[in-house]
């Protein structure tokens, strides 16, 4: 009976100190990745805002080393683009849109929404960048000269007479602008999908279909994992010897601070190294690692320090709980009675009469 008790009570320990473990790892989740509130606060220290996020989506032209022969040829340069993308499409106008896509995400793995789906109305500032656009070209299409009869039949590069380079330069982007589909239309969750340039592949969008799925399930983790600690505990509390009960008690604290120190001593150094190293994220980026590079090592950081502070508490409570019942146990200790000495005494003579 004692060989079976002892088992149980071992293996009401593991299982106690697992659900433990998972419950800090859950909880985690929760206040971090799964609160969109953080997540939008880590968007905003990532200064992803103001990286012209959607120049992700964008490919700009390059331009042409040599003489161009017409006004035609001449396109914006890569820093051109981003430079009109970032004056057209503000920091404030960025944050506000993702930040509508993020509640827009989470309302959709709460159950709250049946589908997930935005609208970034890109095409509403089109004049806007047709405007910065046409003054970054400007100066390019003032170099060329006045077309003459002669140039024209002679195919040399010039620009209409009868236009400023302020006209011809918007004349042309508003033609190129209007050839794009691009910003003619908002940018939507199936837009996206189609766009070759977008950093979410189809690998990636079959992972986002599972979140409501991954969702659901942390939380309903958060409340079976604690349930099944409890209950762990007041087994081994009910199956454990009278006298024996505080020493199993002891012994459980103390698996599981020694668990839980590991895992708060793992965070901590992962905090630490978030700091000095991208652990090879900038190679897997891709394209997109400008922009997104930087809001992956906030995040990582960000789920660390809170596993670190989660872990941290349990820690601290454990082990008080242990060195508390331990200095308990050694004041109520019983105390071992003496026995008395057995003082040998010599017989009485016996008196002769």
């Amino acid at each position: 009976m004692n060989i079976l008790r002892s088992i149980l009570i071992g293996l009401m320990s593991f299982v106690c100190v697992i659900t433990i473990s998972g419950t800090i790892y859950v909880t985690t989740l929760q206040s971090t990745i799964m609160n969109p509130t953080v997540v939008k606060s880590w968007l905003k220290d990532s200064k992803i805002y103001d990286g012209g996020l959607l120049s992700l989506l964008v490919q700009p032209g390059q331009q042409n080393d040599k003489q161009p022969d017409s006004p035609q040829k001449i396109i914006a340069t890569s820093s051109q683009v981003k430079t009109a993308l970032s004056n057209t499409y503000t920091p404030d106008f960025i944050q506000t849109q993702v930040e509508t896509m993020v509640n827009n995400a989470y309302a959709w793995m709460d159950g709250k929404t049946p589908n997930f789906s935005f609208s970034v109305p890109i095409d509403q500032k089109k004049d806007v960048l047709i405007q910065q656009l046409a003054a970054a070209i400007e100066p390019q299409i003032a170099a060329l000269p006045v077309c003459s009869q002669a140039m024209v039949a002679a195919q040399t590069a010039c620009r209409p007479s009868g236009e400023t380079p302020a006209q011809v330069a918007t004349e042309l982007t508003t033609q190129n602008i209007q050839q794009s589909s691009m910003f003619n239309k908002p940018i939507t969750n199936e837009t996206l999908a189609k766009n070759d340039n977008s950093p979410i592949d189809s690998n990636k969008q079959s992972l986002l279909t599972q979140l409501p799925s991954i969702h659901q399930l942390i939380n309903q983790l958060s409340i079976i994992f604690p349930i099944i600690a409890l209950v762990a505990i007041a087994i081994i509390v009910a199956i454990a010897k009278s006298g024996q009960r505080l020493l199993a008690s002891l012994r459980l604290s103390r698996r599981i601070f020694f668990s839980m120190i590991l895992t708060f001593i793992g965070a901590l150094v992962f905090v630490w190294l978030t700091r000095n190293s991208d652990f090879g994220l900038s190679g897997v980026a891709g394209q997109a690692s400008d922009a997104l590079l930087p809001l992956i090592e906030i995040a990582l950081a960000g789920l660390a320090k809170t596993l670190a502070i989660y872990s941290g508490i349990v820690c601290f409570v454990t082990l008080a709980i242990w060195i508390g019942i331990a200095i308990w146990l050694k004041k109520h200790a019983p105390v071992p009675s003496e026995t008395p000495a057995i003082v040998a005494t010599e017989p009485i003579p016996a008196q002769v009469s």
